[in-house]
């Protein structure tokens, strides 16, 4: 498989997971011979495997589109079928538009969701029914729904409200999941110092370096840090559609931090019932 091709692809999968409808999208290099080995040139997209929400799992789950490639030379509209590679059960169907471009190169595609079902953003998982109090679930589903909708500076907002409503809860969680992984008390201290404060800032600044390594964002980042960011800028600097990208940012870390909190408070409680168990 080309270079190109290769690079191509993770944006389309990114382009699948997580982009709501009616947002264009243009790709390079995506588009290639689908049956390189054959006799003849078929263009077309070969499908990626995916992460997805499994609601049969409960978790975040690889998925298998129902066919590896399929043609793509002239506009058309397809419906594209995902399975949960564990379950084989929990399906996610895409509807697009695709419009390539074969004369210029690299050949390029433009491409965007109708829909899909279920819903983008339908999922709810427990751990935040969990952790949000309800006015806040209520602000985070109509996030949901204007990001499913397109509209940028309404999801922000409604994303950006519930960080600043729940961003105590969010520090409380994080220490009792860092107490869980044996944190010194005196590093502990720290948490309960950034949950006297008034402001978001101060206490990001408190924590800054007091994160377990365990509770971080992919290659270190402080999950604290990567949600006061979008805080700290208003609104109306941005246009609509940074402002879509910033309600989707906002949603996968407050996602992704909630993950690691409820990985390590259930592991802890999984060993406490092993160790009874073998005791």
């Amino acid at each position: 498989m080309a270079i190109s091709l290769k690079t191509a692809l993770p944006e389309w999968k990114k382009f699948l997971e997580s982009e709501p409808a009616y947002v264009e999208r243009k790709f390079e290099h995506l588009i290639a011979d689908i049956t390189p080995n054959g006799p003849g040139t078929i263009w077309g997209i070969f499908s990626p495997r995916i992460q997805l929400h499994c609601e049969v799992d409960d978790g975040i789950r690889w998925f298998d589109p129902d066919a590896k490639s399929f043609t793509c030379a002239e506009y058309l509209t397809r419906f594209i079928r995902y399975t949960c590679r564990d379950c084989g059960q929990w399906e996610k169907t895409f509807a697009l538009i695709m419009v390539p471009d074969l004369t210029v190169s690299p050949k390029v595609l433009i491409a965007m969701k109708l829909g899909e079902y279920p819903p983008f953003g339908s999922h709810l998982a427990k751990r935040l029914q969990d952790m949000l109090s309800e006015s806040d679930l209520q602000l985070y589903r109509k996030g949901l729904r204007t990001e499913r909708e397109g509209h940028g500076i309404g999801s922000a907002a409604y994303f950006r409200r519930v960080v600043d409503n729940q961003w105590k809860t969010l520090v409380k969680k994080l220490r009792d999941a860092a107490e869980k992984l044996g944190t010194p008390g005196e590093r502990l201290k720290v948490f309960d110092e950034a949950l006297t404060q008034p402001q978001f800032s101060a206490a990001v600044d408190l924590l800054k370096d007091a994160i377990p390594a365990k509770l971080l964002i992919l290659d270190g980042r402080n999950p604290l840090t990567l949600l006061y960011k979008p805080l700290s800028v208003q609104i109306h600097e941005l246009s609509d559609e940074q402002c879509l990208q910033q309600a989707a940012d906002i949603r996968i870390v407050l996602n992704e931090t909630f993950d690691n909190i409820s990985r390590v408070l259930k592991d802890d409680e999984s060993l406490k019932a092993a160790v009874t168990r073998l005791g």
